[in-house]
């Protein structure tokens, strides 16, 4: 994303502070900037329109800027907004709170305007970009249903119903009977956040299909389950040891499909969202390098 088509959002209790950042961003290009005083006041517009990046103050009244990051990042709807710590204090304890909590990138105070817009450039080239049915949601315009989207992949049409009238309440089901579709179908937009193979596929084996999604860099990072009428130990072994996060029975109820597959997502975002941190930090580091 260009920082001319970004959203920003920019928190801190001075006013002065507020305007200077302004000031900066609008000689970057940015034409949308919102402002707040506090972590309150920011909810209250995180609440009210999609945002890609927040820019806040650490210390503030009311609700400070950890306090403002620990609720985007432990609430789904803020999933994916870019934020940008500013402080005074960047000890060691500071960095490594904010980065446990998942701040994307730091800003030391004072700074300059060259050091904000080299920071706003990282921040913005990761920002998220809200889909518009996202956008649509979050206006309260159309259908509130945003469901992750699960392939499943068997050659068994009763298995494919058995398993999408188990996840259909919560999930977005696409279904492949043969490895080919299933190859050509998760690397469709969207694509799928996680995919269950049966053991029994025709034309292409589920191991080799498996292979075939971890040795590809645009698919490795795609949870894989492996699903099976009977579950046996060097099965499960061979199919975790080829990358496949798990290995579950086709009889296996909702309620315990649906908290491994919600495991297996978080653990993802996670690994995602730590990715990005240390990304984001080792280009900040090379920056103040080459200085």
């Amino acid at each position: 994303m260009r920082p001319d088509t970004a959203v920003i959002l920019v928190v801190d209790d001075y006013s002065d502070m507020r305007d200077i950042i302004k000031a900066t961003l609008s000689a970057m290009g940015v034409i949308t900037i919102l402002e707040a005083e506090d972590g309150l006041g920011a909810l209250e517009i995180l609440n009210s329109r999609p945002v890609n990046c927040v820019i806040s103050d650490w210390k503030m009244p009311n609700l400070d800027g950890l306090g403002l990051l620990k609720v985007l990042r432990n609430d789904p709807k803020y999933l994916g907004i870019s934020f940008m710590m500013m402080t005074g204090d960047v000890s060691r304890e500071n960095i490594q709170e904010a980065i446990s909590v998942g701040v994307n990138a730091f800003l030391a105070k004072p700074f300059t305007s060259t050091s904000l817009c080299e920071k706003v450039t990282l921040l913005t080239e990761k920002a998220y970009i809200p889909s518009q049915k996202a956008i649509l949601k979050q206006e309260g315009i159309g259908s509130s249903s945003d469901k992750t989207l699960v392939l499943i992949v068997d050659d068994s049409s009763t298995c494919i119903d058995d398993l999408s009238g188990k996840l259909k309440d919560e999930y977005e089901i696409k279904e492949a009977k043969n490895g080919e579709i299933a190859l050509q179908l998760i690397k469709m937009r969207p694509e799928p956040a996680i995919v269950l193979i049966g053991v029994e596929i025709p034309d292409i084996n589920s191991l080799e299909i498996c292979r075939r999604l971890k040795a590809d860099p645009m698919t490795e990072h795609i949870p894989v389950m492996f699903m099976a009428e009977q579950v046996y130990e060097d099965d499960i072994s061979e199919a975790l040891e080829i990358g496949a996060v798990d290995y579950v029975s086709k009889q296996a109820g909702a309620m315990v499909l649906k908290a491994k597959i919600r495991m297996h997502l978080r653990l993802k975002q996670r690994c995602d969202e730590l990715t990005q941190q240390v990304n984001n930090l080792m280009r900040q580091v090379m920056d103040l390098s080459s200085k």
